[in-house]
């Protein structure tokens, strides 16, 4: 079992022209129980436009870039973009649809990706100042750099490239209490499944060391309980 904990300290701000801007810096320090510790920063915007869109409909876009450390030695940074779209339901809710994508690298030659992913989420009042949401997100990933493995035939010494993609399947749900409409007091349990493929460019010669692969690339699934508490100033 391996629990973590982590800190992080925000800043943001918002104006209100035509569109709604806001713009947020963020710092993360985390360690854990078992493996070191983790920190990093990152910097955001979002654009939101409301007016001239259909009753209740909301279009908005965000942009984010970070870096940080993770696992002692990898260094990462990602770079990407979020386009949401919601639809108020009045007193039934809130519907919203979105779909991201990203690059990220790190300072391992097979760590590069670019991401796209596609969600789904749903949230409205149950009682006065306790409300829920449900999300829905479907992913996929391309590692960029595909890396050279080698395997001896018949004592003769073959190399490949190995070429990895994944996909990711996650969903969840919220729960939020307000105490005096300024504290804010949310539970969250989310479910990820995470898939890993392989493919090589002579599996005719390595299929032993292709499922070695597979194996060692891995799918899971993991169970996240998070819990946090906000206050407004």
């Amino acid at each position: 079992m391996n629990t973590s904990s982590s800190l992080s300290l925000s800043t943001e701000y918002q104006a209100r022209p035509l569109v709604d801007l806001s713009a947020n810096y963020r710092w993360t320090y985390g360690h854990g129980s078992q493996g070191p510790q983790s920190i990093g920063q990152s910097i955001g915007g979002s654009v939101t436009k409301r007016g001239q869109l259909p009753s209740g409909m909301t279009l908005s876009l965000s942009y984010a870039t970070s870096e940080g450390l993770g696992g002692s030695t990898l260094q990462s940074a990602s770079l990407g973009y979020n386009l949401s779209l919601s639809q108020s339901l009045a007193e039934r809710g809130t519907v919203s649809v979105s779909y991201g994508t990203s690059v990220s690298d790190s300072n391992r030659a097979d760590q590069a990706t670019q991401s796209k992913s596609v969600g789904l989420s749903y949230s409205r009042t149950l009682w006065k100042v306790l409300s829920a949401s449900w999300s829905y997100r479907v992913g996929f990933t391309d590692y960029i750099n595909p890396f050279t493995v080698a395997d001896v035939k018949g004592g003769r010494r073959v190399e490949s490239l190995v070429f990895r993609t994944g996909g990711s399947k996650s969903y969840g749900m919220d729960l939020s209490y307000v105490f005096r409409g300024d504290l804010t007091v949310s539970l969250g349990i989310n479910l990820l499944r995470n898939e890993s493929n392989v493919a090589i460019d002579r599996p005719e010669d390595l299929t032993e060391l292709l499922t070695n692969q597979v194996k060692a690339g891995g799918n899971f699934r993991k169970h996240t309980l998070s819990f946090s508490v906000s206050k407004s100033f």
